[in-house]
């Protein structure tokens, strides 16, 4: 038994914390929606019956939760300035058999410092009637509007003559930030605060949040709604030109690819024109080779018809002509025999034949004309 007992204080003590945060995130992920809606229907979401509420009256705090039509007492006499020891370990005690915290807690102020007045105002205001109230504050009640927190409902509307008739609930700043220290030394965490005049009936409520953020928020709100309009214009000419933005990168995309085409198509074009001019140039060669016979082809065609007992001298080639120096037993048998030649046409003597005094052999000197066309070899 010694065991088992903390351990199961231990478990009862964790799950209680994790129903608390659990119901803390609830609530705070509640309050961050409703702070979004418009005013009229957050104040109908605030008056939700659900909650538990903490009523805190001049002369004591006390608790009710859902469904109970009469409140646990947890604190006699004044708290604003603090909250006994003892005191407050017997309330702390108590909140703990209640499960407090698996439901939202809304903070019930029943104090004879909270102001309550009736307003007139122009219909025409009710949709920023946030705004016009803490202008009105300075004007309307003792209170500045940095230095109190309030809440309204719209009591009447009276539509013959354009107006409306706000509920109008004001406290000092001084008095709630009490309120809720002496419920976080309950260990209790606040959100929502109730003006209204009975406990904790929720016709008058108001998001408990720093000064700072319902400003921001506030203004944020202003904004929007000045620049609405020009968000809703924006997103539109967004909207129609996004097809024709669409379209102009399709087409600068279309011009960069047919640039790239004509250049590849400019660069093939030079390439073939300059293998065009190479194959020229080959075929020139080649038909120039083949009209005009080279000179060791002609040089092995005067080897083959010079006969035996002939040898040249010297062996000269031209474009056109072709001319043959040697010493032969018999010069005049070589013109019949070179005349048969396809190379060469024309052969001749070019100076008269002599004797070498030497040799014996006669000299000569034959000229011809290269043929244009080669033909086969006999």
């Amino acid at each position: 038994m010694s065991n088992t007992l903390p351990i199961a204080s231990s478990s009862q003590a964790g799950l209680a914390l994790a129903r608390r945060a659990l119901a803390e995130g609830w609530q705070w992920w509640r309050d961050e929606i409703q702070a979004m809606l418009p005013a009229r229907m957050r104040r109908l979401f605030q008056r939700d019956r659900s909650c538990a509420v903490l009523i805190a009256g001049d002369t004591g705090i006390a608790l009710r939760l859902p469904g109970d039509t009469t409140a646990l007492p947890l604190v006699d006499g004044p708290w604003a300035r603090g909250i006994d020891t003892a005191i407050l370990a017997q309330a702390t005690a108590r909140l703990h058999k209640t499960g407090v915290d698996r439901h939202p807690l809304r903070l019930s102020l029943m104090t004879d410092a909270i102001l309550r007045t009736t307003l007139t105002l122009p219909a025409a205001v009710e949709e920023n009637l946030d705004e016009v109230l803490h202008f009105e504050l300075d004007r309307r009640t003792p209170f500045a509007a940095a230095d109190a927190r309030f809440a309204y409902r719209i009591a009447k509307r009276d539509r013959p003559a354009n107006q409306i008739q706000v509920e109008l609930a004001v406290v000092r700043h001084q008095i709630v930030a009490q309120a809720v220290a002496a419920a976080a030394r309950l260990g209790l965490a606040v959100d929502i605060l109730d003006l209204s005049p009975a406990a904790g009936a929720g016709d008058l409520t108001v998001s408990l949040k720093d000064d700072a953020d319902d400003e921001a928020g506030t203004s944020w709100r202003r904004r929007l709604r000045r620049w609405a309009p020009a968000i809703v214009l924006v997103a539109l000419l967004i909207a129609l030109g996004a097809p024709a933005l669409r379209s102009h990168h399709q087409i600068a995309e279309l011009r960069a690819e047919v640039a790239a085409a004509r250049a590849d198509a400019m660069k093939a074009a030079q390439l073939e024109d300059e293998l065009a001019q190479r194959t020229a140039g080959a075929a020139f060669m080649t038909a120039r080779k083949r009209a005009n016979a080279g000179a060791l082809q002609i040089l092995a065609e005067m080897t083959r018809q010079i006969p035996d007992g002939t040898w040249l001298e010297d062996f000269s080639l031209s474009d056109k002509d072709v001319k043959l120096i040697g010493y032969s037993n018999s010069s005049s048998a070589l013109i019949p025999l070179l005349t048969k030649s396809v190379l060469i046409t024309a052969p001749h003597f070019e100076s008269p034949v002599t004797i070498d005094s030497a040799t014996g052999h006669e000299r000569f000197e034959i000229s011809a004309r290269r043929a244009t066309k080669a033909g086969p070899t006999p």
